[in-house]
């Protein structure tokens, strides 16, 4: 009994520690914004489970996950997870201005 519960702490430490250590790494990267071409763009489809208030229900609904893969104009390439209603917008060929921080997508604006 003991050991399954030695098993869930270390599982939890497992998922907490990397994501605490990106996160930290990405508050205190340097804010870049550099011309980019958008020469890529995934989408995901899953499944989410929403809860209803105190009653508990729960229903299921899709959950789109969208990548996006711009190049720099020194040719190196980087894919930043962004929210499913940003991804509309973005149009594989497009350049523009990409602002990041770490693997933190910050935003993106066409050059007209």
């Amino acid at each position: 009994m003991i050991w399954m519960k030695a098993l869930v702490l270390l599982s939890g430490v497992c998922v907490f520690v990397p994501s605490a250590i990106a996160w930290h790494k990405n508050n205190h990267a340097p804010r870049l914004t550099v011309e980019a071409e958008i020469v890529a763009r995934r989408t995901d489809v899953g499944r989410t489970v929403h809860l209803n208030g105190p009653s508990g229900k729960a229903h299921f609904g899709p959950a789109r996950t969208c990548y996006v893969t711009f190049q720099m104009e020194d040719g190196s390439r980087m894919e930043f997870y962004l929210a499913a209603d940003n991804c509309g917008r973005m149009a594989k060929g497009t350049r523009g201005r990409l602002t990041y921080r770490g693997t933190r997508y910050l935003g993106f604006e066409p050059i007209r």
